[in-house]
């Protein structure tokens, strides 16, 4: 499946694919101006497939952008992407909260 983010609402996107360095550029363009205007972002995962190195560190650059306690809120991530996202780390990047995952293997 071709990586896609889709708008589902006021400050919700979902992240269907794969997140690797061949598509983090694509998350970054559509997700960095929303991270901008302020406000928690909600990003459902439930359909992201795969991340890698690169979708981390855009997801890193992406919190980087928040500002005044605004987050990043990736719900749902799947189960390969939550082992990978516990593995790293990714709930101490700033303003990131990882939601609703099913604990890892």
């Amino acid at each position: 499946m071709a990586f896609q983010v889709a708008r589902d609402g006021d400050h919700r996107y979902r992240l269907m694919g794969e997140l690797d360095l061949a598509t983090a550029g694509e998350l970054y363009r559509q997700l960095a101006p929303v991270v901008r205007e302020g406000r928690d972002l909600r990003v459902d995962a439930s359909a992201l497939t795969f991340i890698d190195i690169a979708g981390l560190r855009t997801l890193a650059a992406l919190s980087d952008g928040c500002m005044n306690g605004d987050r990043i809120l990736l719900e749902r991530p799947t189960a390969p992407v939550r082992r990978l996202l516990v593995l790293v780390g990714a709930e101490r990047f700033p303003n990131v909260v990882v939601e609703d995952g099913d604990p890892p293997d």
